[in-house]
């Protein structure tokens, strides 16, 4: 009498393996897609920083160039000199938080999908 049931042992092994193979290369493909989506979203967002800081950075050294000496030892009384990486930190904070914004808008934008 058990014997029927012994026999359907395998196949039942085989149909739920198979199962939970599928739905593991599913998951694995669709964190795979949304890790590399994130982190070429992260690497994009840093390099547009930087190029942001770069552009700033030489516009502000342009000005200082075509500024006459007497103007630049006047603001020299005003702008303590580190005023560059203060300067830096305020744009990558607000650089920062529109990244965070961004963000949380399109997860929001994907969990109403």
């Amino acid at each position: 009498m058990a014997l029927p049931a012994i026999v359907g042992i395998p196949f039942l092994a085989g149909v739920m393996g198979s199962l939970f193979s599928g739905l593991l290369t599913f998951f694995a493909q669709y964190l795979t897609k949304k890790l590399a989506l994130t982190a070429a979203f992260i690497a994009a967002s840093i390099s547009l920083f930087a190029v942001f800081f770069s552009v700033c950075w030489s516009i502000l050294q342009g000005l200082i160039v075509v500024t006459p000496p007497e103007i630049s030892l006047a603001l020299a009384f005003f702008v303590p000199s580190n005023a560059p990486a203060c300067i830096g930190a305020i744009l990558s904070v607000n650089v920062a938080r529109w990244v965070y914004d961004w963000n949380t808008r399109v997860i929001q934008f994907r969990l109403a999908l």
